[in-house]
C-alpha cells in the first residue's frame, strides 16, 4: 500500500517553472526570502553542501535561465563571502567561496550549454543580452583579482577550465568553448580578439 501526499498549490516559484524538489531551485527560493541574513546563510550553506553531495542539475534546455540564475546566486555569494572580513575565522569565509565555486563547476559540467544561455543578469541592457558566459567570466576575474594565492584560486582556475573543456566536449557547445578558449587565451597573453 503506498499513500501520496497530497499537493499544496504550487507557489509561485512552481508557476515560473522552477522544480520546487531540487537542491538548486531551493537555493534560488531561500535566497528571495526576507529573513535573519544568519538563517539564511545556515540554510543556504545546508543547501550548498546537500548540493555538492549529490549534484542534481536538470538539463532540459528550458531550464536553462534556472541553471544560470543559480550559477549567478553561487558566484554572488563567493563574491560576498569574499567580501567579508571575520578575523576570527577566514578559513569559514575561504570554504564558503570555494563550495560555490566547486557548485558552479558541477553546474556547468553537467550543463555546458548554460554558458552559451542568453540570460539577462544585467537588467540595464534592453534587447538581446551577451551569452552567459560573458557575464560569468568578468565576476571570476573580478573575483581573482581580489583574491591572494590560496584555495579560492584553485577554485578559480577549475571554473574557468571547466567552462572550455565541458563546452568543447559537447557538439552542441563546442564553438562557445572554443570561444571562451580563444578569449582566455588572448586574455592572458594580452591580445585583443
Amino acid at each position: 500500500m503506498t499513500f501520496r501526499a497530497q499537493r499544496e498549490p504550487p507557489s509561485e516559484d512552481d508557476q515560473r517553472g522552477l522544480p520546487p524538489s531540487t537542491i538548486p531551485a531551493q537555493i534560488l527560493r531561500n535566497g528571495g526570502v526576507q529573513q535573519n541574513r544568519s538563517i539564511q546563510r545556515e540554510v543556504f550553506d545546508k543547501l550548498l553542501a546537500e548540493f555538492l553531495y549529490d549534484p542534481y542539475v536538470d538539463l532540459l534546455d528550458e531550464n536553462l535561465s534556472d541553471n544560470a540564475r543559480f550559477v549567478t546566486h553561487l558566484i554572488e555569494a563567493a563574491m560576498e563571502s569574499r567580501a567579508q572580513k571575520d578575523p576570527f575565522t577566514p578559513k569559514t569565509l575561504d570554504t564558503h567561496a570555494t563550495d560555490c565555486l566547486r557548485a558552479v563547476v558541477l553546474t556547468i559540467e553537467r550543463q555546458p550549454k548554460v554558458l552559451s544561455a542568453s540570460v539577462s543578469v544585467d537588467t540595464s541592457i534592453q534587447g538581446n543580452q551577451p551569452p552567459f558566459v560573458c557575464w560569468l567570466l568578468v565576476k571570476i576575474f573580478t573575483i581573482g583579482a581580489k583574491e591572494s594565492l590560496n584555495d579560492v584560486w584553485t577554485q578559480l582556475r577549475d571554473v574557468l577550465s571547466t567552462c572550455v573543456s565541458s563546452a568543447l566536449e559537447k557538439p552542441a557547445c563546442w564553438r562557445m568553448g572554443k570561444l571562451v578558449s580563444d578569449l582566455l587565451k588572448a586574455t592572458i597573453d594580452g591580445e585583443s580578439t
